[in-house]
Parts: structure tokens; sequence; C-alpha cells
């Protein structure tokens, strides 16, 4: 289908225009990564995708801030702040109620993952992670990246590198996104993500 990175805009009239074709009794969806070369695998759950842009405003248009920077709020900080409370020092998703429909694994999901062979090293290195940089949480990295909700940053603004200069911006950016796991309801991950950011803003 192919439009899975932009919101399968057209899925919905794909299906109704090609059902006839699409009537199955298994779907088998290939694009999954394998765990390791030689270790088979089956991918039985992804995690979906709650996004949603979020904009802070302090002025009606950027200032010099050598002539007001102090007493008037920098709309950047107020952003980043805001984001940066969204998560934990573990990176656990700082919003109540956000875990409240997330369930424990099951006795045979603990086992599947305690089977796995160990691969923090491998792992760090497929992630590209820096020498400096620890993985968050004590679990297995996994246990975090298949069955637990996620919080980023996917992309952030306040002017940009090319106009940068020396000024308090009038806005600030930011896509923000929390990909959830099954059992959690999406309408009410995005209205708790909304309402964790209003009380977070500053003015």
């Amino acid at each position: 289908e192919g439009e899975e990175e932009i919101g399968s805009l057209h899925l919905a009239e794909f299906v109704r225009t090609y059902k006839d074709k699409l009537k199955a009794e298994v779907m088998v969806l290939t694009d999954t990564g394998n765990f390791e070369t030689g270790v088979p695998a089956i991918t039985v759950a992804l995690r979906g995708l709650v996004s949603l842009d979020v904009e802070i405003q302090a002025l009606k248009q950027d200032v010099h801030s050598g002539m007001w920077g102090g007493p008037v709020p920098d709309a950047a900080m107020a952003l980043c702040k805001v984001l940066g409370s969204l998560s934990d020092a573990e990176g656990r998703i700082a919003i109540d109620g956000i875990y409240q429909r997330v369930r424990a694994l099951s006795a045979g999901e603990r086992q599947s993952l305690e089977n796995l062979p160990k691969m923090d090293r491998s792992y760090r290195e497929q992630a590209g992670l820096l020498p400096s940089v620890r993985l968050f949480g004590e679990k297995n990295p996994f246990e975090l990246n298949w069955w637990q909700p996620s919080l980023s940053v996917n992309a952030i603004q306040a002017s940009s590198r090319k106009d940068a200069r020396n000024i308090l911006v009038h806005s600030a950016w930011a896509r923000v996104g929390i990909r959830i796991v099954p059992n959690m309801d999406p309408q009410e991950t995005k209205t708790l993500l909304i309402e964790a950011i209003r009380a977070r803003v500053p003015w």
C-alpha cells in the first residue's frame, strides 16, 4: 500500500475499490525486521502512532534578544520545557493515565523474550547509539520497543539554522508522537497528550 509513513490517506478507498481481490483468511505483512540473521521470527503486533503538532506563541513578531531578552518570555525555551517534561529520566512517558491500559506481559510472552539471544551490544550498534549514550530502562530493550508505549519529538523548529540570529522568536513548533501498544485507545492517548501539554505551557 506504501502510504503508512504519511497516514495512509488512500487506504480506505483502496480497500473499497479492490475488496474482492483483498478477501483472504490471512494477511502477511512483510515490512518487518528480522531479530537477527539465523533466528526465525514472526511479528505478531506492531505499535500504532498518535501524533500532533504543538506550537507555542509568545509575541506578535520576533524581537532582538539584546533589547528584550530577560523580561520577555522565550517561546522556544517554553516549548523545550514543555517537551522535556513529557518524559522522565528513564525515558518513560510522564503523563498521568498514559499507562493505564498497557497490559503486563503474559507468561508466554515473557518466556519468548527471555529465550532471545542477548543483544545489548548489537542493539546499540544497529541503532547507531554513540558510545557515551546509555539505553533507557533496566528491561530488555525489545520489551520496551515491542510492548511499551514511547514518546518522541519527531521535529522541532524555532527559526532555523540558516536564519539564526540574536532574537527571541515569536513562536516555536514541534511534532510529537506517541507509539501505542495493544489495548491503548488512540483518541484517549491523544486527549491525554493534549491535556498534558496545555497544562505545562507557562502562559
